[in-house]
């Protein structure tokens, strides 16, 4: 699976996101990803290690297990002009998809958050029509 394929998925995005605001551990990531069961969340980061994307800061022996901190690699999170001058048509596509419901995903977060009034196409508990 190439950078482009592992970065180009909406959880993984989120998480990418999470920890583009500050290290975060796997406990402290299940925090603001609910939806998503620990077995799971531990797969999508360990293949943003393997990427390269991100990486293990810390280590720290809690309870007889070990917590591990992430944090990002610097520069890694994007591609690079070379990785989407190389990309299809369809490839772009599927970025530009990916992207849009990445947003469409957090824009209840974003609107509770901020407490913000908008105009929500596609209907958001949060947000409130002005």
């Amino acid at each position: 699976m190439d950078r482009a394929d592992v970065l180009m998925h909406p959880v993984r995005m989120r998480i990418v996101n999470l920890i583009s605001r500050r290290p975060q551990t796997v406990q402290q990531l299940s925090k603001d990803l609910p939806e998503v069961a620990s077995p799971t969340l531990y797969h999508h980061l360990n293949l943003l290690v393997k990427a390269g994307i991100l990486e293990v800061v810390k280590t720290e022996q809690k309870r007889g297990t070990y917590e591990k901190t992430y944090a990002l690699v610097q520069g890694n999170a994007v591609l690079s002009k070379d990785e989407l001058a190389e990309a299809t048509h369809e490839d772009l596509m599927r970025f530009f998809q990916v992207f849009v419901g990445g947003l469409i995903g957090i824009l209840p977060s974003i609107c509770s958050r901020r407490k913000i009034r908008t105009i929500a196409i596609w209907g958001c508990a949060n947000c409130r029509f002005t």
